[in-house]
């Protein structure tokens, strides 16, 4: 017990070093960050704007309105940029394994998916959880102070299911090679259907959506424990993501082992 208290202790000790440092790092190009946090912000905001000019036309689809809208937006936003922003080496997996940059942390006794996620740090990601934060609030949804927990659970949920799908894709490369350009796009599509509401889709297209790009998992269930509470849909939403995460980890580590074993790359010294 006193063991993996230990190595849980300098686990957390080390990612907060390694996200400290690239922030310092990032923070040190002080105009480039505020640049890229700025535009990202308002990216977002012009895509909400977008959704008003809708709804001025239209009351509904489906049973999402304007609110149910910019509320998807908000936690799709926050989930997203805490995963850039604190581990922007999700974006860039792929090219890691691809050109052979996972050998220094292979000989390090520190974990090999973390060190690679923390090596980044992306400025926009600050813009996406502001503008999510913003779009939140601006949502009228904090209206009791319960409401601010359930917000921080399902941003961390959302976070870790596009942190989970991210991990997967990109470890694609372990077996096709240079599939950074693949993996982003689909980490571009998980974004995009999250975006839209969940009640278009028929039933087989949701459980796609839920099961293989995990756009219901991403936003539209975090949206509706959001508008409606119920243990239901948390235990739902919690083990979900604790079993879609949890799978990313072991399609990693199985590419990884055949990584290190040189059988597609070269063998790591």
């Amino acid at each position: 017990g006193g063991r993996i208290m230990k190595t849980l202790q300098f686990f957390v000790l080390y990612m907060r070093a390694m996200i400290a440092t690239n922030l310092k790092a990032a923070l040190a190009l002080r105009a480039s960050f505020l640049t890229s946090m700025v535009m990202m912000a308002l990216n977002n905001i012009f895509f909400v704007i977008n959704w008003v000019i809708f709804f001025d036309y239209f009351d509904a689809v489906r049973g999402w309105g304007l609110r149910e809208m910019i509320v998807l937006c908000g936690i799709a936003s926050t989930g997203f940029g805490m995963c850039v922003f604190f581990l922007g080496g999700s974006r860039e997996l792929a090219r890691l394994i691809d050109e052979g940059n996972l050998d220094t942390w292979l000989v390090q006794p520190k974990p090999v998916l973390s060190s690679a996620l923390a090596s980044k740090c992306q400025a926009s990601g600050l813009g996406d959880i502001l503008s999510g934060l913003g779009l939140l609030v601006y949502s009228g949804i904090f209206t009791e102070p319960s409401k601010a927990l359930v917000v921080a659970f399902v941003s961390i949920a959302s976070c870790l299911v596009f942190l989970g799908a991210s991990v997967m894709v990109h470890s694609l490369a372990f077996w096709l090679g240079r599939t950074n350009q693949l993996s982003r796009t689909m980490q571009e599509f998980l974004i995009l259907f999250g975006l839209y509401p969940g009640g278009i889709h028929r039933p087989f297209a949701k459980v796609v959506l839920y099961v293989v790009l995990p756009a219901g998992l991403f936003a539209w269930l975090p949206m509706e424990l959001i508008e409606g509470f119920t243990i239901e849909n948390a235990l739902l939403l919690a083990a979900g993501t604790a079993a879609y995460f949890g799978f990313s980890l072991w399609v990693f580590s199985r590419g990884l082992l055949r990584y290190a074993s040189g059988s597609s790359f070269a063998v790591v010294a």
